[in-house]
C-alpha cells in the first residue's frame, strides 16, 4: 500500500523487502523533490485470512453505531482499503463520518494487532440515500443455485436482508439466465450475509447451465434431491 500523508510526506509499504527497482525509482524521486519525505515500510502486509477477518470487524463496528441505519462493506483491492458505504439516520451531521472511521480503526487494532493499519486502511463514505431518499435497486451476485426440485431453484445471493427479487428469468435449450436485484448491493464477503430467492422453471433444469446476468458468469449448482 501507499499513502500521501500531506504536501510534504508520504509512505509506501511492501509485503517483503522493497524491490531494488522500487528503491531506485524512489531515489530518483527524492533527488527531484528534496522537500518531500517518502518513508519505505518493508515486510508489512496482510494475509487473505486477516483480510477476511478484518472486513466483518469494520462492518459491525460501523453498522452498530446508533447514527447508522445501514452499511455496505467491502475490500477495495485497488486502494488496499476496507470501504464502508453508510446510510445515516435523519439529522445526523456529516462530521460523524470521521468518527465512524476512527471507531472502526480502533476496533481493528483491538481485535487484531497494533500495527494492522500499516497494512490495510479504512474508508467510510455517506451513500446519499438517507433522509428519506428513494432506495436504489441494484444487481447482486448469485453465489450458488440449489436445486430443490427438478424444475425449482433456490438462488443464494449476496443481498444481506435488502429485499432481493428476481427481475429476469430467461430459459433456453442450453442455459437458464437469471438476474436478481436488491435495495443495496452489500459487498461483504459471501459467508457473512446471504438471502435466498426461489425460482420456478418451465422445464426441469437437466444439464443446462445457470448464468448470472449481473456478472455474466456460470453459477455453481448444488442438488438437494435424493440421489
Amino acid at each position: 500500500g501507499a499513502e500521501i500523508v500531506d504536501d510534504n510526506s508520504a509512505w509506501i509499504a511492501f509485503n517483503a523487502d522493497a524491490p531494488q527497482v522500487a528503491l531506485d525509482i524512489l531515489n530518483i524521486f527524492r533527488k527531484a523533490h528534496s522537500g518531500v519525505s517518502v518513508q519505505v515500510r518493508e515486510n508489512v502486509g496482510i494475509t487473505q485470512e486477516e483480510r477476511s477477518e478484518a472486513i466483518p470487524i469494520v462492518h459491525y463496528a460501523i453498522y452498530g453505531a446508533p447514527e447508522v441505519r445501514e452499511a455496505v462493506t467491502s475490500f477495495n483491492s485497488e486502494t488496499g482499503r476496507i470501504e464502508s458505504v453508510v446510510v445515516l439516520e435523519s439529522g445526523v451531521p456529516e462530521s460523524v463520518i470521521e468518527d465512524l472511521k476512527a471507531v472502526a480503526e480502533a476496533k481493528l487494532i483491538e481485535a487484531m494487532r497494533a500495527d494492522i493499519l500499516d497494512s490495510i486502511g479504512v474508508s467510510v463514505v455517506r451513500s446519499g440515500l438517507d433522509d428519506g431518499n428513494r432506495r436504489e435497486r441494484t444487481g447482486v451476485n448469485v453465489q450458488v443455485a440449489l436445486l430443490s426440485a427438478p424444475d425449482r431453484l433456490d438462488l443464494i445471493v449476496n443481498s444481506c436482508n435488502q429485499n432481493p427479487e428476481m427481475t429476469l428469468l430467461r430459459e433456453t435449450d442450453v442455459d437458464v439466465q437469471v438476474e436478481v436485484v436488491a435495495d443495496l448491493a452489500p459487498l461483504l464477503s459471501v459467508q457473512y450475509c446471504q438471502d435466498s430467492v426461489e425460482i420456478q422453471l418451465q422445464e426441469p433444469l437437466g444439464d443446462r447451465d445457470v448464468v448470472d446476468l449481473h456478472t455474466g458468469e456460470v453459477v455453481r449448482v448444488r442438488s438437494r434431491l435424493e440421489p
